[in-house]
């Protein structure tokens, strides 16, 4: 996805006339669930050759944090195979050969899951935003549910963790450069640059009534309408909780 958006960059080339060559996937929790049933499944008859194969509910507490337990998880995703079947792994390598994957080992494991993700991230980004590790970090300033004015209120301590990665080629640190006047206009472009980086890499999604959307090849940006209604934005749930998981 940055190689995609990298050479729609520098080449002024518009996303949407690539849609026609792109193949739209999209996985349900429905889906994503018997992916882990069909993972746990091939675990057990992998290590033990047996004929029992468990489900999710057999092996798995009922619930963590109030949430049922595999809602808990593939919120954690980006509503991807991959990321649901390392996951499933941790929790299984964290329980230690426990017979029921319990809250401390599935907290673990989601652990050890953002921090991979997170350095997935730099990995992937860091060619067109070297200010990366920054730019992540900066969410934790906010609630994991905001608007706008909730960023723009974060604008100082925002600045000068940007500028002093001292990565004056990065974008979004150039905006920040650029920004030398207190005007209340400026600040706000820049925070909602700033947002549209956060929604792009996945960090934000944007609330629309009872759902929220993140992004996707079919939506990779922000536009100003986003800002302008009440719904506002969250932040995912897996970096939500950085600070209560360290």
């Amino acid at each position: 996805s940055d190689l995609l958006a990298k050479t729609c960059e520098t080449t002024n080339r518009q996303n949407e006339k690539d849609y026609s060559f792109t193949l739209k996937l999209n996985w349900t929790k429905s889906m994503l669930l018997d992916v882990m049933n069909k993972r746990i499944q091939h675990l057990f008859l992998h290590k033990y050759q047996k004929s029992y194969r468990p489900s999710f509910g057999e092996i798995f507490v009922p619930q963590v944090n109030g949430y049922e337990t595999a809602d808990y998880l593939i919120s954690r995703t980006m509503m991807r195979p991959r990321d649901i079947i390392t996951l499933v792994n941790n929790c299984i390598e964290k329980a230690d050969e426990k017979s029921i994957i319990d809250e401390q080992a599935i907290k673990s494991a989601e652990r050890e899951f953002m921090h991979n993700r997170i350095d997935a991230l730099k990995a992937e980004w860091n060619l067109l935003y070297p200010a990366i590790e920054a730019i992540i970090n900066l969410v934790y300033l906010i609630p994991s549910s905001f608007e706008l004015k909730d960023v723009v209120a974060k604008y100082n301590d925002i600045e000068t963790a940007l500028l002093r990665t001292s990565k004056d080629e990065d974008p979004l640190v150039k905006l920040f450069l650029l920004q030398t006047e207190s005007n209340s206009f400026g600040r706000e472009q820049n925070c909602k640059e700033l947002m549209r980086v956060w929604f792009l890499i996945g960090l934000i999604g944007k609330m629309e009534g009872c759902q929220t959307v993140y992004s996707e090849a079919s939506r990779d940006h922000l536009d100003e309408r986003d800002f302008l209604d009440a719904d506002g934005f969250v932040v995912h749930p897996l970096f939500s909780n950085k600070k209560k998981c360290e």
